[in-house]
């Protein structure tokens, strides 16, 4: 299984960090207040194909995680919630990037509320 999601992750990073730079594309035109709205129409349309793409390969990615679990596993999996849950191994890097994490210097644990990663960060 983790050589699955290290495949996936592999496959993905390229879109992701593109992803990433649409986005801070987009909060630059966004706070310009010369910016043309077509530029922006654009951009968001580029943003909005690449985070297809990337739900795509997290689709194709969850499926064939679903694929190598028992029946009981299978009905707890939580890999159509349209989010990404961090494997445990995982939960404790980047909490910055939680939803829901504690502020620097404060050590509010991990639940299961505060493990996804927050979306168009």
């Amino acid at each position: 299984m983790r050589e699955l999601h290290r495949k996936f992750l592999d496959e993905a990073a390229p879109l992701l960090g593109s992803f990433l730079a649409k986005r801070i594309e987009l909060r630059a035109l966004w706070s310009d207040p010369k910016a043309d709205a077509a530029a922006i129409e654009v951009k968001e349309k580029e943003a909005a194909d690449m985070g297809l793409q990337i739900r795509e390969k997290a689709l194709k990615y969850r499926l064939q995680a679903r694929s190598l679990l028992t029946p009981d596993q299978i009905s707890s999996f939580q890999g159509g919630s349209g989010s990404f849950t961090l494997p445990e191994w995982a939960k404790d890097a980047a909490p910055e990037r939680r939803v829901g994490a504690a502020p620097d210097g404060v050590d509010g644990g991990t639940t299961a509320s505060d493990t996804r990663w927050r979306a168009g960060d």
